[in-house]
This record gives structure tokens, sequence and C-alpha cells, in this order.
């Protein structure tokens, strides 16, 4: 069932076709219409999913386009292995354990000592802290990815 969302786009289900992390592109075949969607790497990077797989399902929004659907957003996600995956954020306030740049991540420890979350390098650049140390105090934008927490962005707070 195709429901509008307040904006006046769709809100449908899909599973992926297919994906392209080199083109940034792929396919959803729709279980709410029988056209394809168009899924484009934007609307992976705002909800932080680094790639699809053939089967992964999506719950997302779409707007019409000339060409015909593409996601707008993506709601939730749910990887081959039946894990759901919201696109919601959390503000956390926690430390930077480590960051390595030649692997091109690091972590952050919660104040609440919950699960540690995930920075890749993408980010700290955005933020222009490349050059940031362990232990320094963090406000960090999560959301829930595939893996487990990840960051979306960061600010200090030293």
């Amino acid at each position: 069932m195709t429901v509008k969302s307040t904006d006046g786009n769709q809100i449908q289900s899909g599973i992926v076709k297919w994906y392209s992390y080199k083109k940034g592109y792929g396919f959803i075949t729709s279980t709410d219409c029988q056209n394809d969607i168009l899924i484009h790497f934007s609307a992976l990077d705002a909800a932080n999913i680094r790639n699809l797989r053939p089967g992964d399902k999506l719950q997302f929004e779409t707007n019409e386009t000339p060409s015909g659907l593409q996601v707008k957003r993506v709601i939730a996600f749910e990887d081959g292995n039946n894990t759901t995956h919201n696109a919601q954020t959390f503000n956390i306030i926690g430390k930077l354990k480590w960051f390595n740049r030649v692997k091109g991540f690091g972590f952050v420890v919660p104040e609440d000592g919950t699960e540690e979350i995930f920075i890749h390098a993408t980010i700290f650049q955005r933020a222009n802290l490349l050059g940031i140390l362990p232990g320094t105090k963090l406000e960090v934008i999560t959301i829930r990815g595939p893996k487990g927490l990840e960051a979306t962005s960061i600010k200090t707070l030293e």
C-alpha cells in the first residue's frame, strides 16, 4: 500500500534489485507499484547507509521525476539478515577512543557507557577534525546502521 507523507511524497516499501557502489545508484523493486524505483547514493548517504545488496528491504519516501520515481529519503532499512535499522538520529556525548587516518575510521565511547560509535574519516573531514586527539569530548549525531551506531556528524565540546 502506498501512503502519502505530509508533504505529498509517497512512502513505499521495496526490495533492492541491484545497487552499484561504483556507479552510485541502483534500483528497488517496489512492493507497492510495478515500476522499479531509482535509488541514488545521496539518499543512502543521508541515512548513513554505506551500501545495498540485492534482497535488502527498504521503506522509503519517493518523489516523481521526469524519468519516474526516485527515492527521496530512506525511512527504514532491513539487511539480508532480516535486521531492521530505522533511519532515526540520536545525539550522544562521548570521548574519542581512537581515530586512525590510515584505516579511515575511529570510535567514540559514550559518557553513559553504552555501545561505541563508529566514525568514518569523512565525518572527521567534514567537521575539519582530522587532527583530533583521543580523549577529546564530542557531541555525536548518530544513526543505527547495519553494524551498530554510526556517526553522521560531530563537533567538539572542549
